[in-house]
């Protein structure tokens, strides 16, 4: 039952990004960051924060700072 629910998480995590939703950019971000469901990718992780950046979203701003200083 974990899997299925994480399986559906994700999915509507997308979703909501298709929605522009900062906060799902936000979480697929944290997701590529931390290699959490998703093969890490750093490139893909900035990607989505900067698009939650773009929407306003002051975590994701504060995220990609934290990328730039490591």
């Amino acid at each position: 039952m974990a899997e299925s629910s994480t399986v559906d998480s994700i999915y509507w995590l997308k979703k909501a990004s298709e929605s522009n939703n900062s906060n799902a950019f936000l979480q697929i971000g944290i997701k590529y960051l931390n290699g959490d469901r998703f093969e890490k990718d750093i490139k893909k992780a900035l990607h989505n924060f900067e698009k939650a950046a773009e929407l306003g979203n002051a975590a994701a701003q504060s995220k990609i700072g934290e990328i730039f200083l490591n």
